[in-house]
């Protein structure tokens, strides 16, 4: 990952899990002393920056295993910027009371 640039992920859950109100997302920068590039002392930023969460369901639709994606919920985070500033090994709340309720991409 590079600062500046966004990624998406996706996580499963086998059951169905309702309406997502709030997430509480935990981040720990992985330091490998064999991979020289991702060590992080003094001159590097091990922070994680998130605008928003977003939580969809996905639905069987019947055609050969393929899963429809239907758009639920967007998250974000309680403090007063437009993002959440997560420290390595630190955790931040994220809630479904956004100004903007409309999914980023």
């Amino acid at each position: 990952m590079e600062h500046g640039t966004s990624r998406s992920f996706v996580v499963t859950h086998p059951d169905d899990i309702g309406q997502v109100k709030r997430v509480e997302f935990y981040w720990e920068y992985n330091m490998d002393v064999l991979q020289p590039r991702s060590i992080c002392f003094f001159w590097c930023n091990d922070h994680l920056y998130v605008s928003s969460i977003g939580v969809t369901e996905a639905e069987d639709d019947g055609n050969r295993g393929k899963r429809g994606i239907q758009v639920d919920t967007k998250l974000c985070s309680l403090g007063p910027r437009e993002y959440a500033d997560i420290a390595s090994r630190t955790s931040a709340v994220f809630i479904d009371k956004c100004e903007d309720q409309e999914l980023l991409n």
